[in-house]
């Protein structure tokens, strides 16, 4: 990766935002590289340590095509972590903005991508927003997403990820947010935390730099620390945002503000965009302004994308999973079908010791829901089948695949006509190989 840095830095810069170092070196750095192949004269090289590839082990090439390097063992400049480095690089970056005005920052175990592309539209009539890019929101790309925003940013705009207690910590020491959102408390990566309250208090690092906090409504393990609440329900929260057909009303502390059209289907948006509109009452963005943003964000902006195969109705959600979103996506069916709902399931990752109960839990969840079908793929799908049938649904209407062309054929086989099928499971299940394999067996 190479990114360009919106405001070039001098080495000294560099070495006193790393190393603390105060010494003169004019030479100008224009970008910051963590490849070497595309590291040249002008360059940063970070030899950072991802899953498949050393980048200590290519400092030398980086050095022969002109790049300065930043390493722990050979590089020009010595530290002791090279992602320590470009944390600290980018929070030096950031305090040359001179014409920031409020940092945000977004987290939560659904929701952060969407309700980042929602905010970025609702304050962008108003202020020159730099965002983090798709899901750049880790420790190495936040800092990169920093370094990239432009002299005359306004606001900055940055989602934060975690799987592990002291992440987001490490992230909000980087951006220290004025504003921080928590989107909920799910059950994602509670193989990792163990509980919703270990969640909570992994979260809840967003703010140990005193941001001010939004935040659902009634989440009890939150309430305590919220400054602004929001729902896509219940008029009792600072900003409510409920739903009518394609028609959105923004209710602030209980009276109504405005009204706009919103395109995007599920009620899983309708709690991203509360969230998305809460911000910008914080920045103080006028109601005419949230509208025409409301009004600009189409179904393009989430993750999930809707298509049709003939007669059926495909809802592909195959980004990420938890039993939060496949709850809103069930949801969505009706939206789509007043006639038959079914779903190929895949498995959700990182849940630990909790993973038969949290399956059995969504297979429960998937009957409650009144869903005609389901089709399952992966070792948890036994437990899945036997909540589904614990409530109501009959063994000849679940099918269990050994692959994901298995399961297209029979999605194929037993569809009926105005069908609406959701496709979800976790990235690492790769349902994506079952749309595939649906699209050739309709066309």
């Amino acid at each position: 990766m190479r990114i360009k840095l919106g405001i070039p830095l001098t080495v000294s810069e560099v070495r006193f935002a790393i190393l603390g170092e105060d010494v003169s070196d004019t030479r100008t750095i224009t970008h910051i590289s963590t490849s070497s192949e595309t590291s040249m004269r002008g360059d940063l090289f970070f030899a950072l340590k991802g899953k498949f590839r050393d980048g200590e082990t290519f400092v030398r090439d980086a050095k022969s095509r002109g790049a300065l390097t930043v390493s722990a063992i050979d590089g020009d400049i010595i530290c002791t972590s090279t992602i320590s480095a470009l944390l600290s690089l980018a929070k030096y970056y950031k305090s040359k903005l001179k014409s920031l005005r409020k940092t945000v920052a977004i987290t939560g175990s659904v929701g952060k991508t969407t309700t980042k592309e929602f905010t970025f539209e609702l304050l962008s009539d108003s202020f020159r927003v730099h965002k983090n890019q798709g899901n750049y929101n880790n420790d190495i790309g936040l800092p990169l997403s920093i370094l990239s925003a432009p002299k005359d940013t306004e606001v900055l705009l940055l989602e934060m990820g975690m799987n592990h207690p002291g992440e987001i910590a490490r992230l909000t020491e980087c951006a220290e947010p004025d504003i921080a959102v928590i989107t909920n408390i799910g059950t994602a990566h509670i193989g990792n935390l163990g509980s919703r309250e270990k969640i909570a208090e992994a979260k809840l690092e967003i703010i140990s730099g005193g941001a001010r906090l939004i935040a659902p409504y009634g989440e009890p393990l939150l309430s305590e620390y919220t400054d602004t609440s929001f729902s896509a329900a219940d008029s009792s929260a600072d900003v409510c945002v409920t739903r009518e057909l394609s028609e959105l009303t923004v209710y602030r502390e209980g009276k109504k503000e405005l009204s706009a059209s919103f395109s995007p289907l599920g009620p899983q948006f309708v709690s991203c965009l509360a969230a998305a509109t809460a911000v910008a009452a914080e920045l103080s963005v006028s109601g005419e302004k949230i509208a025409h943003g409301i009004e600009r964000i189409k179904g393009s902006s989430t993750r999930i994308s809707i298509m049709k195969l003939g007669e059926l109705t495909v809802v592909e959600d195959c980004y990420n999973a938890s039993l939060e979103s496949f709850i809103a996506d069930f949801k969505l069916l009706d939206e789509l079908s007043p006639t038959s709902k079914s779903a190929m399931i895949g498995t959700i990752m990182e849940l630990g010791e909790l993973s038969v109960s949290i399956h059995y839990a969504l297979g429960c969840e998937a009957a409650r829901a009144g869903l005609d079908r389901l089709y399952l793929i992966g070792e948890m799908s036994s437990h899945v089948k036997r909540g589904a049938m614990r409530f109501g649904m009959k063994e000849n209407s679940i099918f269990t695949a050994a692959t994901h062309s298995d399961a297209a054929k029979a999605v194929r086989k037993n569809y009926v006509p105005g069908e609406a099928l959701l496709i979800k499971g976790s990235r690492a299940a790769m349902m994506e190989k079952a749309v595939s394999y649906l699209k050739n067996e309709f066309t």
